[in-house]
């Protein structure tokens, strides 16, 4: 996170910054869950040996994309209700 948002920044900017970063991680969760979808899918379609693995990295990808969306929403909300910025120190998570 850039430290103008935390040294001199609106507030309004940090909430236009956070509204953006929840729209994001939604997206990363929604296409996650699709390649979940897909893979279960086609491990049902076709017997492959390594399909269950497919499904389960698709899974675990799924639940990483969930939990930062909640992250993400959960401090987001928190300034729109006033409880306070997050932390400068929150890092730039990756997408997945």
């Amino acid at each position: 996170m850039s430290a103008d948002l935390y040294g001199g920044g609106s507030l309004e900017e940090l909430k236009e910054y956070w509204e953006r970063r929840a729209y994001e991680a939604f997206n990363c969760y929604l296409h996650a869950a699709e390649q979940h979808r897909r893979m279960k899918d086609e491990l049902a379609e076709v017997s492959i040996a390594d399909g269950s693995f497919a499904v389960l990295k698709a899974r675990r990808k799924l639940g990483m994309a969930k939990i930062e969306f909640l992250r993400v929403q959960r401090i987001y909300i928190d300034l729109l209700l006033g409880k306070g910025a997050p932390p400068p120190d929150d890092e730039e998570r990756p997408l997945l």
